[in-house]
């Protein structure tokens, strides 16, 4: 039984990604097995479903400012970490 997507350390921007957009968690749980398996970057968000397959956008090609503020803010809760 593999239990990489129940770490709570693994694919953190994917998770509050997932949190921010409302999504359940046995989606989230899923896109994180996904980005474990294809071995995306820690930083992945969600995978792009247009384009070539398996590319990953990350927490760096955010556009607006705040999103990206925001979804800091989540990971720090999701590590104890305080900003």
């Amino acid at each position: 039984m593999t239990t990489t997507s129940k770490s709570p350390l693994d694919y953190l921007y994917i998770r509050a990604w997932g949190q921010m957009m409302g999504s359940h968690q046995w989606y989230i749980s899923e896109q994180v097995t996904k980005a474990k398996a294809a071995g995306a970057p820690q930083t992945a968000i969600y995978q792009e479903r247009n384009g070539p397959t398996g590319v990953w956008a990350t927490v760096d090609q955010i556009v607006y400012q705040t999103t990206r503020d925001k979804l800091e803010a989540m990971v720090a809760a999701q590590t104890g970490d305080s900003q």
